[in-house]
């Protein structure tokens, strides 16, 4: 299994996972002095932590899943 996953055999195989909930982003209009930005970034964490970790199935491919499987486990 692990062989055929590592040359590629199973990329076009759909499967479901159940990935992170996609908060909506705040725009970030330019509007503010210096360092706004930074307090956005901090309020949309906040917002993220309050959500607890609420998840949803997501039908992908094997392939599909790799990028969102490795951003979800570098925001850890």
């Amino acid at each position: 299994f692990r062989g055929k996953l590592k040359r590629g055999e199973l990329d076009n195989t759909v499967i479901e996972l159940e990935v992170a909930d996609q908060a909506p982003q705040m725009p970030m209009m330019g509007m503010g002095g210096p360092g706004m930005e930074m307090q956005i970034q901090g309020l949309q964490d906040l917002f993220k932590a309050f959500g607890g970790g609420r998840r949803t199935r997501r039908k992908m491919t094997v392939a599909e899943s790799y990028d969102l499987l490795i951003s979800e486990e570098a925001d850890k």
